[in-house]
């Protein structure tokens, strides 16, 4: 393997049950993933690609081989170690919409902002400031600048392709905005 991967996985196997009830749900998997490299993991249903992409996320650790991070070795690390990490140096994108109902989207966004360390105050404020200001981070004039509103609530954008963009994946910006 390339030592300057950001992601590596190694001879990945992930195993549920025994005896009877033994299911090997990914073999033997290896892989890198280097730094601004996109990879795709398709396959049939079924086949493994969901656990390999939470041992990938830290959230399982794999029966045997393994997945090393920006030089960590994830699958040796504590349990109290990896939400840390999953928090600061992984980002997820779910198919579904996972924003927590009860809140707006702007608490939505400062909740996510004090999970990753800012004060209240300032998570409330970068949460009303990306409200406002384009949310890929331009600067336009405001009077330029492309608005929407979402569950709600206003957000600017620099042009209608990048408020496209957000419209089709904005779980994918809030899991992004504060990395």
């Amino acid at each position: 393997m390339v030592n300057n991967a950001t992601l590596q996985v190694t001879h990945v196997t992930k195993n549920y049950g025994a005896d009877a009830t033994h299911v090997q749900a990914v073999r033997d998997v290896s892989l890198e993933v280097k730094p601004e490299e996109v990879v795709l993991i398709m396959g049939p249903s079924g086949s493994g690609k969901t656990t390999l992409l939470q041992m990938m996320g830290a959230l399982l650790k794999p029966t045997d081989g393994s997945i090393q991070l920006n030089g960590e070795m994830l699958s040796a690390l504590a349990e109290n170690r990896l939400p840390t990490i999953r928090l600061h140096q992984i980002g997820f994108i779910f198919q579904n919409f996972n924003l927590l109902s009860a809140l707006t989207v702007l608490d939505n966004v400062a909740l996510v902002a004090e999970l990753a360390g800012l004060k209240r105050r300032e998570a409330r404020k970068k949460a009303a400031t990306m409200a406002t200001d384009p949310v890929c981070g331009m600067k336009v004039e405001r009077e330029k600048a492309v608005t929407t509103e979402w569950q709600g609530q206003p957000f600017s954008f620099c042009s209608r392709g990048c408020r496209n963009e957000f419209l089709e994946e904005p779980q994918q910006f809030l899991n992004t905005v504060f990395q």
